[in-house]
C-alpha cells in the first residue's frame, strides 16, 4: 500500500509542479543557446550521477543536499498516512537527471497543460520500475544488488552522454559524423522556382524529419514547408543555429523562410536536440 500511495503522489504532484514549470517556460520564453545550456548542465550532472552508481571513484563525486536529504528522512519515517504520498511528489525535486531532463522538456514546451501532462506520464512510465526496485531491494542482497545498481549507473551514464550531443547540436556544434551510424537518411533537394527555392519536409508523431537531409543552394532564398503532425512533443520547435532559425511548428503547414548565406553541412533538430536532421548547402556557382 505504501508503495502505491507514494506512486499516486509521484503521479499528481509531477503533474502539478510540472504545469507550473511550463508556466514558467512560457513567461521565461528560453533561446536555443540557454536551452542548450542547461542541458549540458543537467547531462554533466547524470554523468556524474551515473559515475557515482558505478562506484568507478572510492567516493561519491556529488551528494545530495543535506538540508533536502534531511526532508525525505523525516517523511519516509513518518507515521502519517498521507507520508507515502507527499514523499512521491517531492522526489520532483531530487537530483535525477531522467527527472531533469523531463523537467528541460516541459520547460521548452512552454505550456502548462502539455508540461503537466508529460510530466504525470514519465512518472506513470517509471511507476512499474520504480515498483520493481522496490521489490528487488527487499529481496536482492549483497554482490546482486551492487551489480544492479552498476548496471544502472552505467545506463545513466550513456544516457547522460548522449544528452551531451544533444546540446551540442542546439548550439550548432555537428555530431552527426558521430551518431549516424545505422541511421536511415532520406534525402530531397530543393526545387529552383525563379528567383527562389523550395523543399518539403515532414514532421512525423513518432519523432523524426522525413525527409531528413535536405540539399539547398547557397545564396538563393529558400522557402522551406514543414508539415506538422497531430503529435509533435519536443519537435514543436525548430532550430537550425547557423542561420539563426528558432522557430515554432505548429499541426498542418508552416513556412520557414532563410538565405542560406554560407556553404556546408548544418545540423537542424527540434528544443532538445534529440530529433536532428541536416541541411547540406552546396556552394554557388
Amino acid at each position: 500500500r505504501p508503495h502505491i500511495l507514494f506512486n499516486v503522489g509521484r503521479i499528481g504532484g509531477f503533474f502539478i509542479l510540472g504545469s507550473l514549470v511550463g508556466l514558467f517556460g512560457s513567461v521565461l520564453q528560453l533561446s536555443s543557446t540557454l536551452n542548450a545550456v542547461f542541458l549540458i548542465v543537467v547531462a554533466i550532472l547524470m554523468i556524474v550521477i551515473g559515475i557515482n552508481l558505478m562506484e568507478i571513484f572510492p567516493s561519491s563525486i556529488v551528494g545530495m543536499p543535506k538540508w533536502l536529504s534531511h526532508k525525505i528522512h523525516d517523511l519516509a519515517e513518518s507515521k502519517d498516512p498521507k507520508a507515502p504520498v507527499l514523499l512521491g511528489a517531492a522526489t520532483f525535486f531530487l537530483p535525477c537527471g531522467f527527472t531533469q531532463s523531463m523537467q528541460l522538456l516541459a520547460l521548452s514546451l512552454q505550456d502548462p497543460l502539455m508540461s503537466g501532462v508529460v510530466m504525470a506520464l514519465f512518472a506513470l512510465g517509471t511507476a512499474p520500475v520504480l515498483l520493481g526496485i522496490g521489490s528487488l531491494t527487499a529481496y536482492a542482497k549483497g554482490a546482486t544488488l551492487k551489480k544492479a545498481v552498476q548496471v544502472a549507473g552505467l545506463v545513466v551514464l550513456v544516457l547522460g552522454m548522449s544528452n551531451v550531443t544533444n546540446g551540442l547540436t542546439l548550439l550548432g556544434i555537428n555530431t552527426d559524423q558521430y551518431l549516424s551510424i545505422g541511421l536511415v537518411k532520406t534525402e530531397q533537394t530543393a526545387v529552383q522556382n525563379g528567383t527562389r527555392q523550395q523543399i518539403t519536409m515532414n514532421v512525423t508523431s513518432y519523432g523524426s524529419y522525413e525527409p531528413n537531409v535536405l540539399t539547398v543552394q547557397q545564396g538563393i532564398p529558400v522557402d522551406w514547408t514543414i508539415v506538422g503532425a497531430d503529435f509533435l512533443g519536443c519537435a514543436d520547435t525548430l532550430v537550425l543555429p547557423a542561420f539563426r532559425v528558432n522557430t515554432r511548428i505548429k499541426t498542418g503547414q508552416n513556412l520557414v523562410q532563410l538565405i542560406p548565406s554560407k556553404a556546408g553541412t548544418f545540423t537542424f533538430s527540434c528544443s532538445m536536440g534529440m530529433i536532428r536532421g541536416t541541411m547540406i548547402v552546396t556552394p554557388s556557382a
